[in-house]
């Protein structure tokens, strides 16, 4: 399996819990949280690190993205400015939690 959309495609396995720091381009990291969803048990519990930029932008992607967030209770935490700037980021980013229901 070469790329996390091969894995959620080939796999039929339900996880406790899904922690992940997907790429953020092409909105690619909303994309990768909404099929991690998808594999989580009841009462899974999904972390993520997201770009700021999704909370934000105004495409459907993320419109839709955002009323999902809505809709499952989840908790979104500001990480720090710069946090990420040794590893040659400066993406803004913030901190999903998900518990599916």
């Amino acid at each position: 399996v070469g790329t996390f959309e091969d894995f959620v495609e080939h796999t039929t396995q339900k996880f406790d819990r899904i922690v992940m720091n997907p790429p953020f381009s092409e909105q690619r990291d909303i994309k990768h949280v909404m099929m991690a969803y998808s594999m989580l048990k009841t009462g899974g519990i999904l972390v993520a690190i997201i770009s700021e930029n999704a909370l934000y932008y105004q495409t459907e992607t993320s419109n839709n993205f955002r009323e999902f967030l809505k809709n499952n209770n989840s908790l979104i935490e500001n990480v720090p400015m710069r946090a990420f700037e040794e590893s040659g980021t400066t993406i803004e980013t913030v901190i999903v939690k998900l518990i599916k229901s």
